[in-house]
């Protein structure tokens, strides 16, 4: 064995003789459920190895010997990192048998455990270069655990909000605030897995030997020595320097070009404030039908679409307005019948069309407008809700997302919001860039799509055919509905399946993984109960799209932001989005995890009707009336199966300006805020006052005939059905007086208000929380 060796295995014999070793490495393992925890231990395990000498009273003997600096310091350095790496399986073997629970899937996997132990092996190189360049400055422990603790807690304060700085937080010396692996998905591993892993995975290698190399040459300045005469050193950090730098560069322009579109959206709102301010804007034409052809080019992210659109103008009008993505490019603009080019302009994601004359005075028409683009649209941070990808076209995954403008819509609708913010314990304002939607009236629609792969293709109207093809493209998929709105298109690895609804209602559209077909009639009678209550409530008889919904199981990341929080910002139009982890075949034997299951379950279905998203944590704002009908549906279930103590704390702490009982682990987190306060209480009061729910039902489906038209609920819209409920009631003067008050609140607090992000913790090993595997 050569000195190096003789010098590694002295080391690693001297810190298993460490009780401070084994202290800290115990509670590391059994910290990994708090991850970032973890990672402040990993640290203070390199700790006790830099500072032994100075805790043992050897240094003074080190200083006199004649030794290299830089042997020992990668001596040592390798030795505390094979320490590191032998506490690995002991972290596998606590999170992947949890007492009482399955094992989890990825540990029989692989291909997933060796990604998840690759980025462990990142991780703990950082941590060890971290600490040798910190030891360079003093190798005092007190100091050193003190500076790494400060940095620590500095870390989980600011880099939950790093996105408020410039872009420098990209390269963020842990790079997991950039791109790091979640839990695997049962059918497509680690997804979404860009392009920049590879350099992303080399700038992080480099980061951490480019720490190293400072702290060694630290240490032998303070020893006298110069580093440049040291063997290999100079063109190591040259090497090192060189290689780290073209991988960061790689790794800023990645992420760059997939954050790009939604910052360009962010710039237009302004501009489209002006636009909006035009009064031909609001004279939009109805649609009358829809013929959408896609051609989805998955491995360049691009789409190529050919919309035709029926249209018919009732009111004078020298031009017409459609709202589109802006990324996606307009090609040109004709009239069906007979091909006429038209003249167009594009301002952001709007699209102006000007009319022949023959049409400026009213009539039907029919425009084909063209358009491609590349679609890989990913939120950043703080800046943006949803965060992470928004909408995007890969090999493996694409899904445009309903109310997106994907595809032309008729009207000026923004689909970028500046919305004010507040960062917790700092009094700043700040302005993020919220995602809007673009929604129309339920219209004839026919869709056609054309795949590169073979993923199955789905959306929202019902599937017509499935034809197979030859050359560039590999299948053809045709849907339809005489009431089509809000159209989504998503393409995965789906088996398809027809079904009756349980209670002989009419059928739906279940596209799941294939690895979980044999679950699908279990999970089917089990949203049958919440399913027949909100449709009694919400559907009229004139609602829904041809079939009653869609079922699709998604990948459990699909729900989780970039800033790890939960949320169910995905909400598909007239689908129940369902996680993959309810079609596990495991058994959760935690009473706490049925809850939620139970409680996501019911919001999964509620979302099929109204599109918000109530369980957003942090979300402190004025909210909207949708949120508050949608809140208050889903306590009224809650109360109808037993819970009616959940839904009398979440009225009292909505009066008293709470959060709900019961904390995040148990129940989801409910939005709060005055608008969602008193719509809550006027429909209370309302249900009490007629116990049979008459009244009840009038309203709620009266509101959400005014959602299906417009997206949202306005306060003209709440009042006026509350109004005409109160016209021709019988009830006490004092109640019907109350319910005016609140309608009065609603009217003066339905305005954006500032909005308290929550703060999450980005640096993990393993992204293992209950909430996340469960849907």
């Amino acid at each position: 064995m050569n000195s190096l060796g003789q010098l590694i295995s002295h080391e690693i014999g001297l810190s298993l003789r460490s009780k401070t070793f084994w202290l800290l490495g115990i509670l590391a393992v059994a910290a990994i459920f708090i991850p970032a925890l973890t990672l402040l231990l990993l640290q203070f395990i390199v700790i006790a190895a830099v500072t032994r000498d100075q805790r043992t009273g050897f240094a003074g003997i080190l200083a006199s010997l004649p030794y290299h600096t830089a042997q020992l310091s990668l001596a040592r350095a390798l030795a505390t990192l094979c320490l590191l790496l032998a506490l690995w399986p002991l972290m596998v073997l606590t999170v992947g048998f949890m007492p009482g629970l399955e094992p989890a899937a990825w540990l029989l996997n692989a291909r997933d455990l060796a990604a998840l132990s690759f980025h462990y092996l990142i991780l703990c190189l950082i941590a060890v270069g971290f600490v040798f360049f910190s030891s360079s400055y003093t190798r005092r422990p007190g100091r050193l655990y003190l500076i790494h603790g400060i940095g620590w807690l500095l870390g989980i304060l600011f880099d939950s909000n790093a996105a408020a700085f410039p872009y420098w937080n990209k390269l963020y010396v842990l790079g997991s605030r950039a791109v790091r692996l979640m839990a695997p998905a049962t059918a497509l591993g680690f997804f979404p897995e860009p392009d920049i892993f590879p350099a992303l995975i080399i700038y992080q290698v480099a980061l951490g030997l480019l720490l190293w190399l400072l702290g060694t040459i630290g240490r032998m300045a303070k020893r006298g020595e110069r580093w440049t005469r040291a063997r290999r050193l100079p063109g190591m950090i040259l090497l090192t320097v060189l290689i780290g730098s073209v991988a960061g560069v790689a790794v800023w322009q990645g992420l760059e070009r997939r954050e790009s579109a939604f910052r360009l959206g962010g710039r237009e709102t302004d501009r489209l404030q002006r636009v909006m301010a035009q009064p031909e804007t609001n004279a939009a034409p109805l649609w009358e039908s829809c013929d959408l052809r896609i051609k989805l080019h998955s491995a360049e992210h691009r789409l190529e679409g050919r919309a035709e659109l029926s249209l018919r103008l009732e009111k004078p009008a020298d031009r017409v307005f459609f709202t589109l993505r802006n990324y996606l490019a307009v090609e040109s603009v004709a009239l069906a019948d007979g091909g006429e080019r038209l003249q167009w302009r594009r301002d952001g994601s709007v699209l102006a069309v000007r009319l022949p004359e023959r049409y400026r005075q009213g009539g039907r028409f029919t425009f084909v407008i063209v358009y491609s683009g590349v679609v890989w649209e990913w939120g950043t941070g703080v800046w943006a809700r949803p965060s992470g990808p928004l909408n995007f076209v890969t090999s493996s995954f694409s899904l445009l997302r309903s109310g997106q403008a994907w595809y032309p819509v008729p009207c000026v609708q923004p689909l970028y919001i500046r919305q004010p913010y507040t960062i917790p314990g700092r009094p700043t304002v700040r302005t993020a860039i919220w995602a809007g939607r673009a929604v129309h009236p339920a219209v004839a629609f026919r869709l056609t799509v054309d795949s590169d792969t073979d993923n199955m293709v789905l959306s929202n109207l019902e599937r017509t055919g499935v034809e197979t093809l030859t050359g560039a493209y590999k299948k053809r998929y045709r849907f339809g509905s005489l009431r089509g709105r809000d159209v989504f298109l998503l393409a995965g690895p789906y088996c398809y399946q027809k079904k009756a609804i349980p209670d002989g209602s009419g059928f739906m559209e279940i596209y799941a993984f294939p690895q979980h077909r044999a679950r699908i009639t279990a999970v089917l009678n089990s949203l049958a109960k919440p399913y027949r209550f909100y449709r009694d409530l919400l559907q009229p008889a004139a609602a829904g799209s041809g079939k009653n919904y869609t079922l699709l199981e998604m990948p459990a990341l699909a729900f989780l932001a970039s800033s790890e929080e939960l949320g169910r910002d995905l909400t598909l139009t007239d689908t129940v989005l369902l996680s993959e982890d309810i079609f596990q075949t495991g058994k959760w034997r935690l009473a706490a995890t049925a809850v939620m299951q139970e409680n996501k379950r019911s919001i999964a279905v509620l979302q099929r009707w109204l599109q918000e998203d109530i369980t957003a944590g942090g979300s402190w704002h004025n909210g909207n009336i949708s949120e508050g009908l949608m809140l208050y549906l889903f306590m009224l279930h809650a109360a109808e199966n037993g819970g009616r103590a959940f839904y009398d704390s979440t009225k009292a702490n909505l009066r008293a300006g709470k959060g709900p009982d019961g904390g995040e682990f148990v129940l989801p987190w409910l939005a709060g805020g005055p608008v969602v306060r008193d719509v809550f209480l006027t429909l209370d009061e309302m249900r009490t006052a007629d116990p049979g729910a008459t009244v009840l039902k009038q309203v709620t489906r009266r509101l959400y005939e005014a959602y299906l038209r417009q997206g949202s609920i306005t306060p003209a819209d709440f009042a006026g059905t509350v109004r005409a409920v109160l016209a021709g009631s019988e009830w006490p003067r004092s109640k019907t007086d109350l319910i005016r008050r609140y309608l009065q609140n609603i009217a003066r607090n339905d305005r954006p208000g500032n909005r308290d992000l929550k703060h999450g913790l980005k640096v993990s090993i393993f992204t293992f929380r209950p909430e996340e595997w469960l849907p």
